[in-house]
């Protein structure tokens, strides 16, 4: 097993090698996130090619994946009920 301190440095350099030259910060992604929501919801896969950007961000940043995740459920929920 890994020590924690080599696994953190593990995924940091991971991160830095996916690194680009264009990114979204998470004030963008949370603009576009109900959006991006609605798109995997409606085209599934496709969601992930039509926003590459914020795509890119969630597979890095765990914080706007719970969002997502979250909001998703809520969606799901919704759609359920009707």
């Amino acid at each position: 097993m890994m020590p924690k301190s080599k696994g953190i440095l593990k995924r940091l350099m991971e991160q830095i090698e996916r690194t680009q030259e264009v990114e979204y910060d998470c004030g963008e992604v949370h603009r576009l996130l109900d959006q991006y929501a609605e798109l995997c919801l409606e085209q599934g896969e496709d969601a992930r090619n039509l926003m590459p950007l914020v795509r890119q961000h969630l597979e890095l940043c765990p914080d706007c994946k719970e969002e997502l995740d979250a909001l998703l459920r809520a969606l799901e929920a919704t759609q359920d009920e009707t």
